[in-house]
């Protein structure tokens, strides 16, 4: 599937210094600016070809799909989601997942000597 992006162009002091896709030519239009140093023009309308740049599955409205960027896209066939919690003291990582254990009960930890 294509898909149309406009184009917003950044200027500084006449030179090219980056370039934004806005989902619409209004939008693109209302964030055009000029100063002393910097100008937003419009710059046209980007056709941006949607598929999986992993498997090159084209993607199709409805697909579920990872966007990385406006060029980088993964089909929900090939990107696996994961989630990594890690432990910090003090700002210092004190571990995660893979090496530490929360224990809310005593009894878990072990057993209490008693007196």
């Amino acid at each position: 599937m294509k898909i149309i992006k406009h184009e917003l162009t950044t200027f500084y002091k006449g030179k090219q210094q980056y370039k934004k896709l806005c989902d619409t030519k209004a939008e693109a239009l209302k964030r055009e600016s000029k100063s002393e140093f910097f100008s937003r023009k419009y710059t046209g309308e980007v056709v941006i070809d949607l598929h999986c740049d992993y498997c090159e599955k084209d993607l199709k409205p409805g697909d579920e799909y990872l966007k990385v960027d406006e060029d980088e896209r993964y089909c929900g066939d090939c990107y696996e989601e994961h989630s990594v919690t890690y432990y910090s003291v003090g700002g210092e990582n004190v571990g995660d997942d893979d090496n530490s254990e929360v224990y809310d009960e005593w009894d878990r930890e072990a057993e209490e000597v008693s007196k």
